[in-house]
């Protein structure tokens, strides 16, 4: 079940952008401007994810608009596409940059270098 829906958000390069930029609750709104697309062509995508059980909807911060955010299945779906294309993951991504930043305030800079090399692949 969960290679068929990687394929399906495979087919489409939108499609797996937009699944893959809700590591964190996002409004239509934040998706548009991130993905460069219309609100319609957002909004129909979500359906979509949602009509697979991948997203669900919620209420944003203090009851204002609506935000979208994975599944329990989405969840899994995510973390497989993310480890198969060696992606890092939004938690990740920040305990990385919250490793680094503790480096460069004591003024370790070759340490902060290290963890940014090897994350790209240079070290």
């Amino acid at each position: 079940m969960t290679e068929e829906i990687i394929f399906y958000l495979k087919r489409g390069n939108f499609r797996q952008a937009l699944f893959l930029e809700l590591q964190v609750p996002r409004t239509t709104r934040e998706l548009s401007r991130l993905l460069g697309k219309s609100n319609s062509q957002v909004h129909q995508s979500l359906g979509e994810l949602a009509s697979e059980n991948l997203v669900v909807v919620v209420k944003g911060k203090k009851g204002r608009r609506k935000a979208y955010k994975y599944t329990a299945f989405g969840e899994v779906v995510a973390r497989v596409i993310m480890a198969r294309d060696k992606m890092v993951g939004y938690n990740q991504a920040l305990e990385i940059l919250r490793k680094v930043k503790e480096f460069l305030d004591k003024g370790e800079y070759e340490e902060a270098k290290k963890i940014l090399d090897e994350l790209l692949g240079e070290g």
